[in-house]
């Protein structure tokens, strides 16, 4: 949940805090962030649908209304939707779904493992960006479980090509008639 925060202002972020402090039903972010790794979404070339699915999937699970953007039969984004009160503007948080190439140098643990050594989560990923969409995913959850309604709309843009051509980006930013800008 501290992540959400950071992107939070004003009253919004007050009543997160509170909510916060009183606690909310486990969920294991590290097993989210385990099984994101473990989806192979490099790029290039760009394989970024099982990864779409799954958090699309998630989301929706929660009560987020998806969209699923497809781009290509292996390329979608997700833009995900959880309406608010409507008191204050909406926030959107941003993630991006691929990661770039393994590389020639040999990996201490495997790439696509998810692999929990030294306490730390290794993996092509786990820092940029596949360990913030797991706590993205994961504040999500705790939001929607505690029953807590935003002021405001909260959307999840999660992208595919941010390593090369900012596809999903793009793409979500045709979608101005449902962002909150």
């Amino acid at each position: 949940l501290q992540f959400f925060l950071w992107f939070m202002k004003g009253q919004i972020m007050k009543e997160i805090i509170e909510l916060n402090k009183k606690g909310f039903e486990e969920i294991n972010v590290v097993a989210i962030c385990q099984d994101l790794i473990r989806m192979n979404s490099i790029n290039p070339p760009g394989d970024e649908m099982a990864l779409a699915r799954y958090c699309g999937n998630f989301l929706s699970r929660l009560g987020f209304e998806i969209k699923l953007l497809q781009h290509s039969e292996k390329r979608a984004s997700v833009l995900a939707h959880l309406k608010g009160s409507g008191q204050v503007p909406g926030v959107m948080v941003c993630g991006h779904l691929d990661t770039v190439p393994v590389g020639a140098i040999s990996w201490k643990h495997a790439p696509l493992g998810g692999e929990i050594a030294d306490g730390k989560i290794w993996g092509r990923g786990a820092s940029d960006m596949k360990g913030g969409i797991a706590a993205i995913l994961a504040s999500g959850h705790e939001l929607v479980k505690s029953d807590f309604v935003p002021r405001g709309d909260l959307w999840v843009g999660l992208t595919a090509g941010e390593e090369t051509d900012f596809l999903g980006a793009l793409e979500i930013s045709k979608h101005r008639e449902v962002l909150p800008l």
